[in-house]
């Protein structure tokens, strides 16, 4: 079972998704909201990176792997930052989508927490796909 906290945190996490393509929206400065929702997403594909890591160095076998796919979400982080806004929301999105794939593959998911990842990830990409509309 998953702990009713850390539901609440990762509902909270979501806020930042879904307020900053609401708030341009409503018609708030664009530009800020847009760099908001870039950052945001780098940081928060760099975290999931970072379970992988946590869980290959619990294994007693990590796949090969593992560990250098671990630091993909990072670099992938970074290098959008580097990009116009709607080609790393393009990225930013695929790599959501790719992490949510290994984990299925790599993570031994209880069903709590699968539930909980494939629908927050499921509105992580829907909030990217609604700010490349906004582009």
């Amino acid at each position: 079972m998953l702990p009713k906290t850390a539901l609440g945190f990762a509902l909270a996490g979501l806020l930042p998704f879904v307020l900053c393509p609401l708030l341009i929206t409503l018609g708030s400065p664009v530009t800020l909201w847009r760099d908001v929702f870039t950052d945001y997403s780098a940081i928060i594909l760099s975290f999931l990176g970072g379970i992988h890591w946590w869980h290959a160095l619990q294994s007693p076998a990590p796949s090969p792997r593992q560990l250098p796919f671990a630091m993909l979400p990072s670099l992938v982080g970074l290098l959008a930052l580097q990009l116009p806004q709607g080609l790393a929301w393009w990225l930013l999105m695929a790599s959501f989508m790719l992490v949510l794939v290994a984990d299925g593959l790599w993570l031994n998911w209880q069903r709590t927490y699968a539930l909980m990842r494939i629908g927050i990830s499921g509105v992580v990409v829907a909030c990217h796909v609604w700010m490349i509309g906004l582009a």
